[in-house]
């Protein structure tokens, strides 16, 4: 599903580069600008005929490159419809990210919990243990005392 938002992504980053006619020069150079890098020959890939299928991982290829064709680090009064239409594409993507993540979290944290329930029940059952042999313990140490108090010591012949 991720997938399909990535490519509906370099489809409108396709259309901004070409509505403002931008160079894959240009690209590297705004990606360098805003402080990050991407290479000559990623942006080339990015922007060739059906790259949407490629799988691009947004956050280390798509975002440097989609923040410069877009201009984001730019001020500007104006936004070109292909614009708006490729920052909702990425507003879309993140948001079903998002959603992706958080399902992670939510199962990551009840394998967590049901490997704590686990391990609090092997706690308890090993107390129980404990309790048990720390009785059989006390038992036998009274029954030992009991016997050396009945016993006549020696040399004792009453």
């Amino acid at each position: 599903m991720l997938q399909k938002k990535i490519a509906e992504i370099i489809s409108k980053l396709k259309k901004v580069r070409e509505e403002n006619g931008l160079s894959y020069q240009k690209i590297v150079e705004l990606v360098e600008k805003n402080g990050e890098a991407v290479s000559l020959s990623t942006v080339k890939r990015v922007f060739e005929e059906g790259s949407e299928s490629y799988g691009f991982q947004y956050e280390n290829t798509l975002k440097p490159i989609a923040d410069a064709v877009l201009g984001v680090y730019e001020s500007s009064d104006t936004v070109t419809p292909d614009e708006a239409d490729a920052l909702k594409a990425i507003i879309d993507y993140k948001s079903d990210r998002i959603a992706e993540l958080q399902a992670q979290i939510e199962q990551t944290e009840e394998s967590y919990r049901s490997r704590l329930d686990f391990l609090k029940d092997q706690i308890a059952l090993k107390d129980k243990r404990i309790d048990r042999r720390d009785d059989m313990i006390e038992k036998l140490l009274d029954t030992i005392m009991d016997i050396q108090k009945n016993r006549k010591p020696e040399g004792d012949s009453t």
